[in-house]
C-alpha cells in the first residue's frame, strides 16, 4: 500500500492549537474532523468504519474503500473492486486482521493486503435493498445479515437462514456474537443461534431492533427504534429510553467502547451513556454533521464517527 496523504494538514494543526489556547479547559473540544480532500468524490458520506488490530482504520464511502495507517491515508487499490456510488453497507475486521466489506450482492475481502470477492447467497435477495450487516461469529465464521435473512460463511461455503425457510428470519438489522453464539436483531424482535437451532427471544417480540452490540460484561445491547437502548443479560431486560431524543429518531449505529460506554449514532447526533449518565454529542461539539451513520473504536481507544458530511475522531482528554 502506498502512502499518499497525511491526515492532518498544517492548517488543521494551527487551527487546533489556536482554539486550544483560547478556550478554557472545561470547553476544550474533544472531537476533531479528519480531512478527506482528494480521497472522496462528491459529498463525504461515511457509510462504514472498522478498526484493525494493527491500528489501521478502514473508512468507507460511496465508491470508495479507504484506509488510514500510521497517521496517513494509504492507497488500497480497490478501484476495480467497487464501482462509483456503490455503497459499502458494513465492514468488520477479524482478530487476525482480515477485513470484510459488505455490498448488496457480495463481500469484498482483504487478507494480508490481498483482495478477493465472495458472492453473498442468492436466496437472501428479495428485491428490496435495506442494507447489510456483518459480525465475526463462532469458529471465526463471517455472519452476514440483510432483508432476506442471515448467513454464515466459513471461507468456502455459506450456511443460510432465509425468509423462504422461516419468515422469522427476515429483516435482519444487526448481528453480534456472545460466547460464540450469534444474536440477530431484526425488525420484529431478536433471534439467538447456538450453532444448532434458532430461537426467538420472547422479551423482544415485536420490537423494531436497529442495531446490536455486546458490552464488557457479555450482555447484549440493542438499539430499538423510537425508544432507545435495551440491555439483556439472557435473563433480564433493562431499558434506557429517552422519548425526547429517540422518539421518531433513527438509530443508525451502536458501539460499546473499552470503557463500557454506549454510543448510539442517530440522525440527531450521538447519545452516549456512561455509568448511568447520558450526554448528547452533536454539531455543537464539532461533529461534521448530526446525521451519524457509523461508529468504531480504534486500538488507542479513540472513537471514529462517520456522518453524512464527513469523518471525525473523538479522543478523551
Amino acid at each position: 500500500m502506498t502512502k499518499y496523504q497525511p491526515v492532518n494538514s498544517l492548517l488543521s494543526i494551527f487551527t487546533l492549537i489556536f482554539f486550544l489556547i483560547l478556550l478554557p479547559d472545561n470547553a476544550r473540544c474533544e472531537i476533531h474532523a479528519i480531512p478527506l480532500s482528494g480521497l472522496i468524490d462528491g459529498k463525504p458520506v461515511i457509510t462504514a468504519i472498522a478498526s484493525a488490530p494493527d491500528s489501521s482504520v478502514w473508512v468507507c464511502s460511496p465508491g470508495h474503500i479507504n484506509c488510514i495507517h500510521g497517521g496517513h491515508w494509504v492507497d488500497t487499490g480497490t478501484k476495480t473492486l467497487i464501482t462509483p456510488n456503490e455503497i459499502v453497507q458494513s465492514c468488520i475486521v477479524s482478530d487476525s486482521g482480515t477485513a470484510f466489506f459488505a455490498l448488496r450482492d457480495r463481500i469484498i475481502i482483504n487478507r494480508h493486503n490481498e483482495w478477493s470477492v465472495a458472492l453473498t447467497p442468492s436466496e437472501l435477495y428479495y428485491g428490496i435493498d435495506t442494507g447489510a450487516v456483518l459480525t465475526i461469529a463462532g469458529n471465526g465464521r463471517l455472519a452476514y445479515g440483510c432483508q432476506g435473512g442471515f448467513s454464515l460463511f466459513n471461507g468456502v461455503a455459506w450456511e443460510s437462514f432465509s425468509m423462504s425457510d422461516n419468515l422469522e428470519y427476515r429483516n435482519v438489522t444487526g448481528l453480534t456474537c456472545v460466547d460464540e453464539n450469534l444474536w440477530i436483531g431484526k425488525r420484529g424482535g431478536v433471534l439467538y443461534y447456538n450453532g444448532n437451532t434458532v430461537t426467538q427471544i420472547p422479551e423482544f417480540r415485536g420490537e423494531s431492533v436497529s442495531a446490536c452490540a455486546v458490552d464488557n460484561k457479555g450482555c447484549l445491547v440493542l438499539g430499538i427504534y423510537n425508544k432507545g437502548v435495551s440491555i439483556f443479560d439472557s435473563e433480564k431486560r433493562t431499558d434506557i429510553f429517552d422519548d425526547d431524543f429517540f422518539g421518531e429518531n433513527l438509530i443508525n449505529a451502536l458501539l460499546v467502547d473499552g470503557k463500557n460506554r454506549i454510543w448510539v449514532g442517530t440522525q440527531l447526533g450521538i447519545m452516549r451513556f456512561d455509568n448511568g449518565s447520558a450526554e448528547i454529542i452533536d454539531d455543537s461539539n464539532s461533529l461534521p454533521h448530526n446525521y451519524v451513520l457509523s461508529l468504531a473504536e480504534d486500538t488507542a481507544g479513540d472513537i471514529w464517527i462517520g456522518t453524512v458530511n464527513g469523518l471525525a475522531v473523538y479522543s478523551d482528554e
